[in-house]
C-alpha cells in the first residue's frame, strides 16, 4: 500500500502520467495497429482502456468487438508481476475448463504480461467480448449464476495462487483501519467511533476466517438477492 502522505508520487508517479499516446504505443508493442481512437472504462484500482484496432483486408468480421482490445494497466505498488500472473493463470485454468471467461492475450514470448518500459507499468490486453446488462435476475436465473460459481470455485480450488492477498479480517480490516487513520481522511469529529465500530466488527469476523480453506474466487462477484 502506498504512503497515505504521498500518493501521487514514488511508484505510482507514471501511473497518473497515462495519456493516449503511451497507451496506443502500449498496443502497438504488443502486435497490434491502432486507429487512433481510445476510449477510458471505468476502474476503481487499474486503468482500462478500449483501443480500436486494423484488422486484416481478409479479415471476416463476426462481432463489432473485433474491432476493439481492452488493455489493463495494472496500478503499480498494489499488484506485483506474480500477483498478476496468478491472476491470469486463474482465468487460464477458467477457459480450460469450458468456463465463459475472457482471458488475456499471450505475447510472442508466451507471457500474458506486457510492460511499458518507459512509463514502467505492467499491462495486459483482453480481446472485446460483447455483453448486455440484464434486468433483475429471477429465481431460475440466480439459480443458473448460483452453479456457475460453484463451477469457478471448483475450478479455484484445484490450485493455490501462492501470490495473491489472502483477504481476512487482518489483510483488508486492520490493515486499511490504520492506513486511513495515519492519512488523516477521517474527520476528527467520529474518527475514535469509526476506529472502534471497525475493530468490533473485525473481532466478530475473524472466527470465522479461523481453520477455514482459502481457494482462488472471483473478486467481484456479490450475492443475488
Amino acid at each position: 500500500m502506498t504512503d497515505p502522505k504521498t500518493p501521487w508520487g514514488g511508484s505510482t508517479l507514471h501511473f497518473f502520467s497515462l495519456t493516449p499516446e503511451h497507451i496506443l504505443d502500449a498496443v502497438e508493442a504488443a502486435g497490434y495497429r491502432c486507429t487512433g481512437r481510445c476510449l477510458a472504462l471505468n476502474s476503481m484500482e487499474n486503468r482500462v482502456y478500449e483501443v480500436e484496432i486494423e484488422l486484416p483486408e481478409h479479415h471476416k468480421i463476426r462481432s463489432p468487438s473485433e474491432r476493439f482490445v481492452i488493455v489493463k494497466f495494472y496500478r503499480p505498488g498494489r499488484w506485483s508481476r506474480p500477483q498478476i500472473q496468478d491472476e491470469h493463470d486463474f482465468l487460464f485454468n477458467l477457459k480450460e475448463a469450458d468456463i465463459p471467461v475472457v482471458s488475456p492475450v499471450l505475447g510472442d514470448n508466451g507471457s500474458s504480461i506486457f510492460e511499458d518500459v518507459r512509463l514502467k507499468l505492467l499491462y495486459a490486453i483482453f480481446p472485446k467480448i460483447g455483453g448486455r446488462s440484464p434486468d433483475e435476475l429471477d429465481e431460475s436465473q440466480c439459480e443458473r449464476v448460483g452453479r456457475l460459481l460453484a463451477r469457478m470455485h471448483a475450478v479455484g480450488a484445484l490450485r493455490a495462487a501462492k501470490n495473491r492477498i489472502r483477504i481476512s479480517p487482518e489483510t483488508y480490516g486492520i490493515n486499511n483501519l490504520n492506513w486511513l487513520h495515519a492519512s488523516g481522511l477521517i474527520p476528527a469529529s467520529y474518527s475514535d467511533r469509526y476506529r472502534r465500530a471497525a475493530e468490533k466488527i473485525c473481532e466478530i469476523s475473524a472466527p470465522w476466517f479461523q481453520d477455514s480453506d482459502v481457494i482462488r474466487i472471483h473478486g467481484d462477484i456479490t450475492d443475488c438477492p
